[in-house]
């Protein structure tokens, strides 16, 4: 046998990752997650990270006036069926690639004024 094998099995498996609390203080579960706050960012164990999303939810729910099931539903149903203007990157296209798409699809087609003289050269002549 390899005698660094031998040494490899002789060793005590290493945990893959580490281990991270919770952000909260007595919570003694490992964090699941990363979640960014106001203050920074905060590892969260999946109760906690449930519990931070049903408080979000619930707050939206009083902010939109959304106290029914119904008005849930149909909140979420508009929601989904709003049209949606899927040509934003049109709009402000953040590369010459994007710009030239953009240009060709909406069929715009800059042609720059030429100005007389401006592009003349002196030409030599050689014998």
């Amino acid at each position: 046998m390899n005698p660094a094998v031998a040494l490899l099995r002789n060793q005590d498996p290493q945990p893959r990752h580490q281990l991270i609390d919770c952000a909260y203080v007595n919570c003694m579960s490992h964090a699941i997650c990363k979640v960014k706050r106001k203050q920074g960012w905060a590892n969260l164990c999946d109760f906690h990270y449930a519990n931070d999303n049903a408080d979000w939810s619930y707050d939206y729910c009083v902010r939109h006036g959304l106290t029914t099931t119904e008005a849930k539903i149909a909140h979420t149903k508009s929601m989904l069926t709003a049209q949606k203007d899927y040509r934003d990157w049109m709009k402000a296209p953040k590369s010459d690639l994007a710009q030239e798409f953009a240009d060709r699809i909406l069929g715009r087609v800059f042609v720059r004024e030429r100005v007389p003289g401006e592009d003349d050269e002196p030409m030599e002549i050689t014998i």
